[in-house]
């Protein structure tokens, strides 16, 4: 999968779990942080910052990092290529 973040305009690709892994790994002070904790900070900054509510359920990181890949394409934060 590849997908474009419509805020910079940067490309990511891989399976989704990777590319939330990719965008952890660009958050700064974020690196250390389970991949599960990671997606529910970004949600909760997106609700935060711009009053878009992420639905990112799941019991594994992984589960988050597809939930939030597929919110942000959902709520147009991000486009698929």
């Amino acid at each position: 999968m590849r997908i474009r973040l419509t805020d910079d305009g940067r490309m990511l690709q891989g399976t989704q779990t990777q590319i939330v892994q990719t965008m952890q790994s660009l958050a700064f002070g974020r690196q250390d942080m389970p991949l599960g904790d990671y997606v529910d900070w970004v949600a909760g900054e997106v609700s935060r910052l711009m009053g878009v509510t992420l639905e990112v359920p799941g019991e594994t990181g992984e589960l988050k990092a597809e939930a939030l890949v597929s919110e942000l394409l959902r709520t147009g934060f991000a486009e698929k290529l």
